[in-house]
């Protein structure tokens, strides 16, 4: 996970109804033990009403009370303690699948270090579900406030969601919209694109109460982070139905993890602006396609901007612990369709937008099969790559945390 490095201030920004019947079960996709030594059995039905008794922290698995050790796999210190976590997925209840995985870098493998990734699972009757990605960032390497800090946010982004949502002041929440940060996709040219509120005029208003409240709440686990001494990524998508049975995506942005959309026809676009410097200052009209040449020929180099190619690609311009400023994505989804937000470990490609290699692995591995098989290969992908880039550089030594937290509208 890379420093933080902010930008000049004038940067421009480039229900459905529940079943009937409780439809809640987790399942392990892949190996049976994908914890080491332990097994997870299967879990009674509960219904929403149930699930909302046990004062939900946002975990999925706080709403299996008759198998206690669901909760500690589950939560992010003991998944940030396991090499890999194979693709876990949720069976699909009010209109969505949710899955997760995760794996450890080599590095921190050999050394006992934590997986400074965490994941949350995000659930409730009102306001929608969602699914998270927080990548942490110690202050000096193998430092574990990075990995207190992305499992703080996880901890404490749900309790804050639900109170900002239900203590907002209704009538302000269309001002309060407007002055958010945005992105767009833009789906004839399949990327994100930057936006203004207007982008998003006309759109059902409990979006925009959901997208208001995710920044209020934003804004509090930023505070609760930076008490942690560290600091995170974060990357959210809440899937919301309105009344009318349009399913909307609301993703915000901070730092240099990011989502990824799977249409349902198979095609792959990464649908978040990364808060890195390069793709910022091409943006800005900074950096030009003829300095950004001579910095990718001299990489260890300071040719402009202070630092080497090299060390600007590890920089990330903002993260939870420091000031920030949400970036949101807001679609329309349809059924069969998947928002997968990951770590950089998946998103190395996005360091300047120049390397194929990653995206065509991304695409090939969100083509797999099915869902799970999905997660699990967008896991892997980063391993494959990282044989290939080893073998093209004697000094390429490691790869980074990898985490998807997956959601798809059911078919």
């Amino acid at each position: 996970m890379p420093e933080t490095m902010p930008l000049p201030q004038n940067q421009p920004i480039a229900k459905q109804e529940a079943p009937k019947k409780p439809t809640r079960l987790a399942e392990v996709v892949g190996e049976e033990d994908f914890i080491p030594n332990d097994e997870i059995t299967e879990a009674e039905f509960m219904s929403p009403e149930e699930a909302a008794a046990l004062g939900q922290n946002g975990l999925l698995n706080e709403q299996f009370d008759d198998i206690s050790d669901v909760h500690d796999k589950f939560s992010p210190e003991m998944l940030q303690k396991e090499e890999v976590v194979e693709a876990v997925t949720f069976k699909p209840f009010n209109g969505v699948e949710l899955g997760i995985t995760l794996e450890k870098k080599r590095g921190r493998q050999e050394k006992g270090e934590l997986n400074q990734d965490s994941v949350l699972l995000f659930e409730d009757p009102e306001i929608g579900e969602g699914v998270g990605v927080f990548d942490g960032l110690g202050k000096t390497k193998g430092d574990a406030s990075g990995a207190l800090a992305s499992a703080k946010a996880t901890e404490v982004l749900p309790q804050h969601l639900r109170e900002a949502f239900h203590g907002m002041n209704v009538a302000q929440i269309s001002e309060q919209f407007s002055k958010l940060s945005f992105a767009a996709y833009d789906a004839k040219n399949q990327k994100a694109i930057s936006a203004t509120a207007e982008t998003y005029a006309g759109i059902d208003p409990e979006v925009m109460k959901r997208a208001v409240a995710i920044a209020e709440a934003f804004q509090r686990v930023n505070d609760d982070v930076k008490e942690t001494g560290g600091e995170t990524t974060a990357c959210f998508t809440l899937k919301y139905t309105t009344k009318d049975g349009k399913h909307f995506s609301i993703t915000v942005n901070v730092g240099d993890s990011g989502a990824i959309l799977r249409k349902k026809n198979g095609e792959v676009s990464l649908i978040t602006k990364p808060d890195k410097p390069i793709p910022q200052l091409i943006e800005m009209g900074r950096l030009t396609p003829e300095l950004l040449q001579q910095m990718r020929e001299k990489p260890t180099e300071v040719v402009a901007f202070g630092k080497s190619y090299e060390a600007l690609t590890r920089l990330t311009t903002q993260s939870l612990g420091t000031k920030i400023k949400p970036v949101f994505t807001i679609m329309e989804l349809e059924a069969g369709d998947e928002v997968h937000n990951v770590s950089d470990g998946v998103l190395d490609f996005n360091v300047d937008e120049n390397d194929e290699l990653d995206l065509q692995l991304i695409k090939a591995a969100l083509n797999a099969e099915s869902y799970p098989e999905r997660i699990n290969r967008l896991r892997e992908h980063s391993g494959l790559r990282s044989k290939i880039k080893a073998s093209e550089d004697n000094d390429f030594k490691d790869t980074d945390d990898i985490s998807d937290a997956a959601i798809r509208i059911a078919a």
